[in-house]
Parts: C-alpha cells; sequence; structure tokens
C-alpha cells in the first residue's frame, strides 16, 4: 500500500476544508448564484455584507421556496423562512407569488447581514417543498474607498439610505443588455429645518427647500469622467416631470467623477450650475454645483452614489467610507468615522475638527 505523501494530505486538508458545513443531498435543480461578490463596509458601527442571491428554476415544476439558509466555515451565519422570506424577494412578485418558483424562472433575494467577523465565503441552501439545494460564493476582499463628504453644513438627512428595504437597495436596471444595481448604496440627501420639514412656505417652489441652491463638493481629488447639463428643473411633487424619463435624463443634470478606481455620482443638479467639465482636475472640498431638482425627482435634493463605472445606472452600486461626520440621535450627537451613513441618519457635514485631508487616487 502507497503511503500518502506531504502533498496528498495537503491537497486532502484543502479538500475538507471547501466542503460546506451542511450535506450536498437532495440536490435539486436549481441554480443558486451570486452575480456580484459582497464588499463588507462599515455602518451604524455594525458590519455588513449587501448582496444578491439568484435562484434559477431547472425543475419541471413549480418549487415552494421554504427556508432559506446562510453559513460560512464557522457555522450558521442567518436564516429566513415563512413571509421573512419572501420579504428577500420584494420587487419580484409576478416571478415569485406567494413563495412559488415557475419553472425555467428566476427569483433574486436581497439579502443584508450584519456580522462580527467577515468570512473569506459563505454557503447557501436553499429548501423547498422538494427538496434542497446548495452552493458557495466568495465574499470579496476589496476594501471601501474612504472619501470626504458630497455637502457642507447640518441637518442632512440620509433619505432613501441604506437598508435592505430602500428603493435604491432594490433598483434593478438592465443597461446594454446587463441588469445591475448602482443605486445599492445610494443615498437622496435632503435637508431638514428646525421642524424636521424639508421645506418652509410653499410646497409646489423650488426654492422653498432647504437643500435647494447648497454648494456639492468634491469627495476626494479627482478628474471630472462626465457631466450633464440643460435639464429643466421640475416643479416639486409634480404629476409628472420636466421632461421624458430615459436612461439618458433620469439623473437630470449630473457630475461624474473618477476618484480612483471608482466613481462617485452627483445626480438633480441645477441647470447652469455646474462649474466643472469633463477632463477637469478637481481637488477634495472645490464646489462642482449646486443642488437641484432635475430628472426624476420630486423635490430638491442631491443623490450621491459610487459605482464601478462611469454611468449612473449602467454600473454595480459600491460601498463607501465616509471619513467623519456626526449623527444626530435620541442621545445626542455622536461623532462617527470610516463609515457609511444609515437610511433615515440625521448627519452634520460641519464640524471642522472632522476634516481630514484626503489621499490623491493616483
Amino acid at each position: 500500500m502507497k503511503m500518502p505523501g506531504r502533498r496528498d494530505f495537503a491537497s486532502a486538508l484543502l479538500a475538507l476544508a471547501a466542503r460546506p458545513l451542511f450535506a450536498q443531498t437532495d440536490q435539486l435543480p436549481i441554480d443558486l448564484a451570486v452575480p456580484f461578490a459582497p464588499i463588507p463596509f462599515e455602518g451604524g458601527g455594525k458590519t455588513h455584507l449587501v448582496y444578491e442571491l439568484q435562484i434559477w428554476n431547472y425543475a419541471a415544476g413549480n418549487l415552494s421556496l421554504r427556508r432559506l439558509d446562510v453559513f460560512s466555515d464557522s457555522g450558521p451565519v442567518a436564516s429566513w423562512e415563512g413571509p421573512d422570506l419572501r420579504s428577500l424577494f420584494y420587487g419580484t412578485q409576478d416571478v415569485l407569488e406567494e413563495g412559488v418558483l415557475k419553472p425555467g424562472l428566476r427569483a433574486e433575494a436581497f439579502i443584508w447581514i450584519t456580522l462580527d467577523a467577515i468570512p473569506p465565503r459563505l454557503f447557501h441552501r436553499l429548501t423547498t417543498n422538494t427538496g434542497s439545494a446548495s452552493g458557495a460564493s466568495t465574499v470579496s476582499t476589496a476594501k471601501p474607498q474612504v472619501i470626504g463628504a458630497p455637502l457642507r453644513g447640518t441637518g442632512w438627512i440620509a433619505a432613501n439610505g441604506p437598508s435592505n428595504d430602500s428603493p435604491h437597495r432594490r433598483a434593478v436596471v438592465p443597461v446594454d443588455g446587463q441588469a445591475r444595481i448602482a443605486q445599492r448604496f445610494a443615498i437622496d440627501w435632503i435637508q431638514a429645518g428646525a421642524d424636521g420639514r424639508s421645506f418652509a412656505g410653499s410646497q409646489t417652489e423650488n426654492r422653498s427647500y432647504h437643500a435647494y441652491g447648497a454648494e456639492v463638493v468634491a469627495v476626494a481629488d479627482s478628474i471630472v469622467a462626465e457631466t450633464r447639463d440643460s435639464i429643466p428643473e421640475n416643479v416639486p411633487n409634480p404629476a409628472e416631470r420636466a421632461v421624458p424619463i430615459t436612461l439618458d435624463t433620469i439623473g437630470g443634470n449630473h457630475i461624474i467623477l473618477d476618484i480612483g478606481g471608482s466613481y462617485a455620482t452627483y445626480l438633480h443638479l441645477q441647470p447652469g450650475s455646474l462649474r466643472v467639465k469633463p477632463g477637469q482636475r478637481v481637488r477634495r472640498g472645490d464646489v462642482l454645483a449646486l443642488v437641484g431638482n432635475s430628472g426624476n425627482s420630486s423635490e430638491p435634493h442631491l443623490h450621491f452614489q459610487v459605482t464601478n463605472a462611469p454611468s449612473v445606472l449602467g454600473a454595480e452600486g459600491l460601498p463607501y467610507l465616509l471619513d467623519a461626520f456626526i449623527v444626530t440621535t435620541p442621545a445626542g450627537r455622536e461623532p462617527r468615522t470610516r463609515q457609511l451613513p444609515m437610511r433615515g441618519e440625521a448627519v452634520s457635514f460641519s464640524s471642522p475638527a472632522l476634516v481630514k485631508p484626503a489621499a490623491v487616487p493616483r
């Protein structure tokens, strides 16, 4: 009998380590895929993984989805069943009806996991009425880019900000034949007054809104990748927008900055307020334009996002970290560093003590 050598032992150990913590039994003709590996990020003082799990039903009949479990090499991470499981598929109701996935169709689960330690990979087990299927995916080793704030001042609210039920989170848009979520971590920055409202005066006039005309600033030393101007502004809360909404007009007047490996996008700017042109170099803190109400916008605000390509919608949204800001909570003012503001947080960018130099991306 041949004794195993060191390489044989090493191979055996690697094979054992590669096995998920659950048995690969009763496999169904289901394809489980994570199209864009999650990048861990900090927000609200916690660490998060945000990603989509695509489920293709290649079986001959309907599948009733009963339970979804997520594991790491160390053990269970998260699980959902019943209404909690169905809530992960919000936005795909015409495909997934009452938890039933029809043959030949795909459903997409929007997953958000908060955890203490970042695993190198995740394992998924989907349990249905006829059996189970499992698959593995990696966790990205990329680090979120640390940037400055896109605005100045106080009273800013992270409307529609990062959360698993934010409309930005689930805005899957096919562009050039590929579906992406450019807005995965986007924030609609509105500004609230002392009464908590975003306006004072007539609700139908843009100038009544506190955010209107605020200066938007470069979040890093960067190069202007794209601009769009001359789109007229909407009347606040209109029955219809000032222009038909298309892929070209949805972001309104906008600026995209190449911040070195990723792209910072500013949407819904005032027409005629842009102070930069494509190819221009800007420094962190430079004024780029003014907050407006153009494109697919119901009131003056700044839509801000970071993506992996210079496109409003034809890119994947990336998590990013603001180097410093203050969140107002019921307990008082809470300084945050190198975190992503979360949905609904009241944020201040005005404290000089928090200003730090930005790294040049090149």
